[in-house]
């Protein structure tokens, strides 16, 4: 064996390492391009979804729902409708011109968890509003237009509807028109066709363009719904009364005296009754002559002791026995109720004795003439 072939081994050694060399730099060298190449690809990606992005904004703002950017010019009065959903309010709001689309509207609603509590009524709003700015007007109370009355206890219908006319310009003519269909407006069939006692006194807010119809049966409804929650009919035939004549009992009692004796009142109105007396309520004479077309209060002397006993007028509870042939006001919650509930008691006669409306009552005559005597001085008898 030559020196050359013996040398061999050991010249391959150095060249060994040098290949692991060369692969361990290979292989940095790989990591290196991959790791370049991974950045590049997360480069390009980030710059695509930035694109798609901007891309998808461009879209939707090309497609957004049409909407006004201001606050709105002339003012417009608009209907909400008990049961309106959140599109049919804004099918309303498009159609007066107050906002651009329903989409816009029905965006911003949902978008308010309090827009299910948009009450029913007529609201003012402006035209071309943002949908918005018209959604926040119709969640704000201050924004609802109404018209308000007020029927206070003891009115006769004429009476009301005078009073009903200041208030809405509704003329009292077509309310009396109105009148005339009772059981159009809601009265019940134990009304005997006949609205006296049934135009509920309270304090009302309508429609601003409700029509004497529509006025009419909203009043009805609240005295028929007043009945209903003290259980009006039930009571009285508890104590074996037919619902219309209680009816006519509490307006006797309304138009008698105060809320604090109405328990009383309504006791001498039975008592009487049952012991054949008429009852010679003034209160009823001056209904009659109402109907009429006559002054409540007559100006003359005398004139009203005449009426009072005069048996051709059906009104006359001094003419005639028993109740009048309908109510003669329309009495509020204590009258109903103490005509069903009335207070026990003897009592036959009632009159008031003093300047602050207290009344004494008795089942004496005797006592009932010192009484009047009392009423004089006070000046409130004649």
């Amino acid at each position: 064996m030559s020196e050359r072939e013996l040398a061999l081994p050991f010249e391959d050694e150095p060249d060994t390492r040098g290949a692991r060399r060369r692969r361990q730099q290979k292989k940095k060298a790989d990591r290196r391009r991959a790791i370049t190449a991974m950045i590049l690809v997360l480069t390009i990606f980030v710059l695509l979804a930035g694109g798609i992005w901007y891309g998808v904004g461009k879209v939707r703002s090309m497609i957004a729902a049409p909407d006004y950017e201001g606050s709105g010019t002339a003012q417009v009065v608009v209907q909400v409708k008990d049961g309106d959903s959140a599109t049919a309010i804004a099918t309303t709001l498009v159609q007066k011109g107050v906002v651009k689309s329903t989409k816009a509207f029905v965006e911003a609603a949902n978008a308010d968890p309090r827009s299910v509590g948009i009450q029913p009524g007529s609201y003012a709003v402006k035209k071309q509003m943002r949908a918005s700015e018209a959604l926040a007007l119709l969640l704000d109370p201050t924004s609802r237009v109404t018209l308000r009355f007020q029927l206070r206890e003891g009115l006769s219908s004429m009476q009301a509807f005078a009073e009903i006319e200041k208030a809405t310009k509704i003329k009292a003519s077509a309310l009396a028109a109105a009148a005339k269909q009772p059981a159009a407006l809601g009265v019940p069939a134990w009304g005997h066709k006949n609205i006296e006692g049934f135009l509920f006194p309270a304090t009302y807010d309508l429609p601003p363009d409700v029509d004497a119809t529509s006025l009419l049966k909203a009043i009805v409804e609240r005295g028929v719904q007043e009945m209903e929650t003290i259980d009006f009919v039930r009571k009285a035939q508890q104590v074996n009364l037919e619902p219309y004549e209680a009816l006519k009992v509490a307006s006797l009692v309304e138009g008698e005296g105060r809320p604090a004796d109405f328990g009383k009142i309504a006791r001498v109105v039975y008592n009487r009754e049952n012991s054949g007396m008429p009852l010679q309520f003034d209160s009823s004479t001056l209904y009659g002559r109402e109907l009429r077309g006559l002054p409540r209060r007559p100006t003359k002397a005398g004139e009203l002791y005449a009426n009072l006993r005069d048996a051709s007028d059906p009104y006359s509870t001094y003419a005639h026995d028993g109740l009048p042939p309908t109510p003669i006001s329309n009495p509020g919650t204590a009258a109903l109720e103490a005509a069903v509930s009335p207070d026990k008691g003897p009592w036959l006669f009632f009159v008031v004795v003093a300047s602050d409306g207290t009344m004494a009552f008795t089942d004496n005559l005797s006592e009932h003439e010192s009484n009047i005597q009392r009423c004089r001085a006070a000046g409130k008898c004649n």
